[in-house]
């Protein structure tokens, strides 16, 4: 007799996609116990330690709690981030996102992880070139399967890389920001974001416009010129570049390696605990200290 299918489900690719209401919940249970059983096969992925759960966490979990028996696939990837963009992109075929920020959200991460698989930060405008000749044809492709336009695509891309540099507070103000808002959010140093996501928290502002206008918050300046006529390049400026070029990738990265060993023990914690002392320290370095 086969043994049953052991599966998991991934932190990591589970907060990738928003969560089922309590209403959705309610009438996807409603609807396998009209059918008598799961219809739809799970797909899972082998990621070289363990079955993790790809499609159909939520039937899955309905499936554990109920003991009920369930179809399912396998399907090969060679990383996290390829099963990521498979997640996402399957997702964004469906098309069945009603919420619009979701939706817009969905369209963006697809974007931004279908530009990083193709490697660069594409922050930069010799980046930005660069992924724009290598991927010619990715917004467009993305833009055809979620009904919008390539324009749309590129600027959801923007909006979501913007939101996920923003301090955590800032995070959910700019959940009904507009992109030229997100963007001026961006800008600012976090204490400052903090400072406007409080305002807008409180009542003090209605939009964040108004917030950044009420709080005052400056951007940091442009940096000096030197005596030949040559830019200097700020602390703040080389921070910000260091930290968008690669601590992200770090921090992912230290996130895939603790999946792959089946959890965040102590050699994890270690190189968690290096990871945030570098970015305090990049912090109190981005103000000028030495």
């Amino acid at each position: 007799m086969a043994e049953p299918l052991e599966l998991h489900v991934s932190n990591r690719l589970k907060a990738l996609l928003p969560s089922l209401s309590k209403e959705e919940l309610k009438q996807l249970k409603a609807n396998i116990d009209s059918d008598g059983e799961i219809l739809d096969p799970l797909v899972y992925w082998h990621d070289g330690r363990r079955n993790v759960v790809i499609d159909g966490m939520h039937r899955f979990a309905i499936a554990r709690k109920g003991s009920l028996a369930f179809p399912s696939k396998s399907m090969e990837f060679d990383s996290y981030e390829d099963a990521e963009l498979w997640i996402l992109n399957h997702q964004l075929g469906k098309r069945n996102l009603s919420n619009p920020k979701e939706f817009r959200d969905l369209i963006g991460k697809t974007y931004n992880r279908e530009k990083g698989r193709r490697g660069g930060d594409h922050t930069t405008q010799e980046a930005k070139y660069q992924s724009d000749t290598l991927l010619p044809d990715a917004a467009q492709k993305i833009a055809e399967k979620a009904g919008v336009s390539a324009s749309t695509v590129k600027r959801n891309g923007a909006r979501v890389a913007a939101i996920e540099g923003l301090s955590k507070a800032a995070k959910v103000a700019a959940e009904k920001a507009t992109d030229a808002e997100v963007k001026r959010l961006a800008k600012l140093e976090p204490a400052e974001q903090d400072k406007v996501a409080r305002a807008v928290r409180v009542g003090q502002a209605k939009t964040v416009s108004e917030a950044i206008k009420k709080t005052g918050p400056k951007p940091a300046g442009k940096a000096p010129k030197a005596s030949k006529g040559r830019e200097v390049v700020s602390s703040a400026k080389l921070v910000d570049q260091l930290t968008k070029q690669h601590i992200g990738h770090v921090a992912r990265g230290l996130s895939a390696i603790a999946e792959a060993n089946g959890g965040e023990g102590a050699q994890f914690k270690i190189a968690n605990d290096a990871l945030n002392g570098m970015i305090l320290a990049l912090k109190e370095m981005r103000g000028g200290k030495k």
